[in-house]
């Protein structure tokens, strides 16, 4: 006998529901809406792509059996921001840009949100840093938006994606913004915007700005301009995101949950937070009892421990004294706030690094009290432990001196280039070389010279080590020869 089809049951959501959700948001739900003549629009919402608590959601879902994507704008400021995305929808079609097809816009009848329904894409995929077709199509695609009289105010890649095909979609219209006139942008406001989206990718993919430029001029018209103003405000505007960034990285945002309590400030990564770092950070020293010690001092004590499910290492930032507080109160940025911000800043760079994941700081009004940084494990294996027992391979060569020419690309400087701060994980080809310690590092290239020479002195006994290191550096062009 053939069992009796029942059909699945989703719980119903209204908008004035998903406003009070915040970010716990269960999929999946049905969610209905009208269309413009006032017709029932049924969605079955599968998953959740975007979300800004009370604000904005964006869910993949399906409308009378069809993939579609809704895009739902919510609160007092709903009509706005759709008629904005929108008009930049259009736009981004009048200028012969690719981009999902906009079906409908359905709205909710009680007047809490205001949705935009388009086509799904399948098999799309985000644009890859590492694939230059695409992104020198996207440069094309920037270049015919400035010709017809607009600009992008959000250019990333995530707002990019290419389906199975190979052809690249413009998917947010929300960033777009008409010149006054529908006039084209002049030659400095087009460098400027250009070198938003070039800004997107890591510093050593500067090298390559010429392409991109390229692809970017034909769109335009132009004869092929000098890549090095575009260099110049495309590290001008890699700067201004960092320093955005890393101001998300000590508040509660879509990425980070942060609370201050009498005494005690904490911030985690978003995705790591739950139950188990809620109890480390109430009691850290719990962890500390039985965790193996990996460096003992007096200004710092690094250990391994588990936390939940998960190993961590964690560096407690010791007071030694009373003095010794004062004088960290008296610091504008403690050497463990400047770790949190030097490891998340790496990060974004896409500088290989320990991820930081959670800072416990203890005050007594404005004196900083013991601090407790938990961090990625990496492992033990530290290059000086790597060259005595393997030997110095190439490839940890070319992966040293790749993160080398990161920093001198992001004009960043460690301070401290000992073999042991730098972890070897992986074998063979598969092997990465990642910086730790970064409690010294600064801004400026001021300092590259001396990063270099520091890193040389962990091989001044090791003749057959230093050498291949120097020559790689000579040749990458960090060093000049000697």
């Amino acid at each position: 006998m053939t069992p009796k089809y029942i059909p699945e049951i989703l719980p119903g959501r209204s908008v004035a529901e998903l406003i009070t959700l915040g970010r716990e948001l269960a999929v999946p739900f049905l969610l209905h809406l009208e269309d413009e003549d006032g017709a029932l629009v049924e969605l079955r919402c599968l998953e959740v792509l975007r979300l800004l608590p009370g604000r904005r959601l964006v869910v993949r879902c399906t409308e009378a059996g069809k993939p579609r994507v809704l895009k739902l704008f919510m609160g007092s400021s709903a009509t706005k921001y759709r008629s904005r995305e929108q008009l930049g929808v259009l736009a981004l079609s009048r200028a012969g840009i690719s981009t999902p097809a906009l079906i409908g816009a359905p709205v909710d009848p009680s007047g809490d949100g205001q949705g935009l329904l388009f086509e799904y894409l399948e098999a799309a995929l985000p644009i890859a840093e590492s694939d230059d077709a695409a992104i020198d199509e996207i440069a094309a695609m920037l270049g015919k938006l400035h010709e017809s009289g607009v600009w992008h105010r959000d250019l990333h890649l995530n707002n990019f994606v290419k389906d199975s095909t190979g052809t690249v979609y413009a998917i947010d219209g929300d960033g777009i913004r008409r010149v006054r006139g529908g006039r084209r942008l002049s030659v400095r406001a087009s460098l400027a915007n250009f070198a938003r989206l070039l800004a997107q990718l890591p510093p050593t993919r500067d090298a390559r700005l010429q392409e991109p430029l390229a692809s970017y001029s034909a769109a335009r018209g132009w004869a092929l301009p000098s890549a090095h103003r575009l260099k110049t405000l495309t590290h001008k505007q890699r700067s201004l995101r960092t320093r955005r960034y890393l101001a998300k990285t000590q508040r509660s945002c879509t990425e980070f949950h942060c609370e201050r309590q009498s005494g005690v400030y904490v911030i985690c990564a978003r995705d790591q937070w739950g139950e188990a770092m809620e109890a480390f950070a109430e009691d850290p020293e719990i962890v500390f009892a039985t965790a193996d010690v990996l460096k003992s001092g007096n200004t710092a004590t690094v250990v391994r421990g588990t936390i939940g499910s998960n190993i961590y290492v964690i560096k407690r930032y010791n007071v030694k004294s009373v003095w010794h507080g004062i004088r960290r109160a008296l610091k504008p940025t403690s050497r463990f706030r400047l770790a949190w911000c030097n490891g998340h800043r790496l990060a974004f760079l896409r500088i290989p690094s320990a991820r930081p994941v959670m800072l416990v700081e203890r005050r007594l009004g404005p004196v900083r009290g013991v601090a407790y940084l938990v961090m990625q494990d990496l492992g033990d294996s530290n290059l000086l432990t790597e060259v005595t027992g393997k030997g110095l391979s190439e490839t940890v060569v070319a992966e040293v001196i790749e993160l080398f020419r990161a920093l001198q690309a992001a004009e960043l400087t460690h301070g401290d280039m000992k073999a042991t701060n730098f972890l070897v994980c992986g074998s063979g080809e598969s092997t990465g070389v990642f910086l730790i310690d970064l409690d010294g590092m600064g801004e400026g290239s001021a300092g590259l010279g001396r990063d270099i020479q520091r890193f040389l002195v962990n091989w001044d006994n090791q003749p057959e080590v230093r050498e291949p290191f120097r020559k790689a550096f000579v040749t990458a062009g960090l060093l000049a020869t000697l």
